[in-house]
């Protein structure tokens, strides 16, 4: 009875009373990430670390997280975090250590002056797109597309009508679970629109292959990364690309080892060619990654929650290394992302999805 009691008030401190008898494995990743936080509370901790707590989360849930974090903290438990967002500071944090090859560097006692929990804004102007145009050469095309996860299954996807043309550098936005996983696997190949819909790639619209449709499209991930895995080299990692395989390689051309080369020289990761990805440092590894999905000469790059997990430094050596890409590659880039301090200069249009439908397209005007 005194730990039932002991449950029940933690979850009354939280806020999460509504929880108590939900499906562990159902729970969104915010609701998740509350009751691993009501699991650390339990034994009465003095001390409460929280570890990028806010990493793959949407703005509503951050901002419902950092709310009982924010509560914890006001109950008399002392908070200890860790971010690479100096933004997502509760307003109890009274002291900010920055650390640097090993190295306390600084420690403040002052808070930022902006709204710890406030988003970060674009210093630019959008303005609504009135249609999209069908005559110039496009990227993708999709024409009322419905998709369901399983045969029989909800829609997650609601007729979604949308072109991306050569020249484009779309960015998404969107909460979790309203459907921008679907719609990139939809690009990817590995859904498909139901009865009535139609997806085109690169002027074809009988692609049938997936392998197909993913050597012509490069895909980095936060969570892609967490699935690689495997101890190999670099070099060998970025190989893998042209097979679009994790780990497992076939016997490489000359060509191919020459273009591995060229692209470890483009994005100067000539230090890590022969390293384990293993050995590497989150953002080493993310950069490798990147190097992987341009092996192909994409016509396409997905970026998805590509700056999850990276500090400041990496950030913005990753973001100079897209908008180079941007400039001088023949190739598009799709960047999703929760945080809209991640929209990169070079963005051209940006898209918002809620409940499985596109509610906002919108281009970035020329004087922005």
């Amino acid at each position: 009875k005194t730990q039932r009691a002991k449950v029940a008030a933690t979850m009354q401190l939280l806020g999460i009373e509504d929880l108590a008898q939900a499906d562990f494995k159902k729970l969104s990743q915010g609701q998740l990430r509350k009751v691993l936080i009501a699991r650390a509370l339990i034994s009465q901790p003095r001390v409460l670390i929280l570890d990028e707590v806010g990493v793959g989360l949407d703005k509503h849930a951050r901002s419902q997280l950092y709310e009982l974090v924010e509560r914890v903290a006001q109950s008399g438990i002392q908070i200890l975090c860790t971010t690479h967002r100096r933004d997502e500071l509760i307003p109890s944090i009274t002291h900010v250590m920055e650390l640097k090859g090993g190295r306390i560097e600084k420690m403040d006692d002052r808070l930022p002056t902006t709204d710890p929990r406030g988003a970060p804004t674009v210093d630019s102007r959008w303005s609504v797109v009135d249609g999209q145009s069908y005559s110039a050469p496009y990227l993708l095309r999709l024409t009322h597309n419905n998709v369901a996860l399983d045969e029989g299954a909800k829609i997650v996807l609601h007729d979604v009508n949308w072109q991306m043309n050569v020249g484009e550098h779309w960015f998404i936005q969107g909460d979790n679970g309203v459907g921008k996983s679907t719609l990139l696997k939809l690009i990817l190949g590995e859904l498909w629109p139901a009865q009535g819909g139609e997806i085109c790639r690169f002027g074809r619209c009988d692609f049938t292959n997936v392998w197909e449709i993913k050597q012509q499209i490069g895909y980095v991930s936060a969570d892609f990364q967490t699935r690689y895995y495997v101890d190999i080299s670099a070099e060998k990692v970025i190989a893998s690309g042209f097979f679009a395989s994790v780990g497992w390689l076939q016997p490489t051309t000359r060509a191919q080892d020459r273009r591995v080369k060229e692209v470890i020289a483009q994005l100067g990761l000539q230090s890590l060619a022969q390293r384990s990805i293993l050995e590497m440092s989150y953002g080493q590894a993310r950069k490798v990654l990147v190097a992987r999905a341009l092996v192909n000469r994409p016509k396409l790059l997905i970026l998805d929650e590509v700056f999850d997990g990276l500090d400041a430094q990496f950030r913005a050596e990753l973001g100079a290394m897209f908008a180079n890409l941007a400039q001088t590659e023949q190739c598009g880039i799709l960047l999703v992302s929760h945080h809209e301090a991640d929209c990169l200069p070079f963005i051209t249009h940006r898209m918002q999805i809620e409940q499985g439908r596109i509610v906002v397209q919108e281009v970035r005007t020329k004087d922005a």
